[in-house]
């Protein structure tokens, strides 16, 4: 009779390698597998929904917008330089941190410059 942590390991296994089927499969220095094609589609840079982008843009009040969306209307704003973090929080619907910490990312070349 096998024990219940050989099993559910077994279907980790398997669920592992049903999701990276075709993948490229490298293993690390402590004998990890790691899919390298999840890895680059992970850090391609994301999609943003410029619809909503604009609208927070051209001052309509903010909805909940996805992080990738957030960092852009930020840095659209702030590309027009007209306006303060505080102001800029306000009206993308985040706190100000959150706009001096995207500004920051921007400078270091994590994230790119608005369109």
């Amino acid at each position: 009779m096998e024990c219940r942590r050989e099993r559910d390991r077994e279907r980790s296994e398997q669920r592992w390698a049903a999701a990276h089927a075709g993948h490229e499969i490298v293993i690390n220095s402590v004998g990890r597998r790691r899919c390298v094609t999840c890895s680059l589609a992970w850090r391609s840079a994301p999609v943003t929904d410029q619809d909503a982008v604009d609208r927070v843009v051209s001052g309509m009040p903010p909805e909940p917008m996805r992080p990738a969306d957030r960092a852009a209307a930020v840095l659209e704003l702030d590309a027009r330089g007209l306006l303060s973090a505080q102001e800029i929080a306000v009206r993308v619907g985040c706190s100000a941190r959150t706009v001096v910490r995207i500004r920051a990312a921007r400078r270091a070349g994590l994230i790119g410059g608005a369109r």
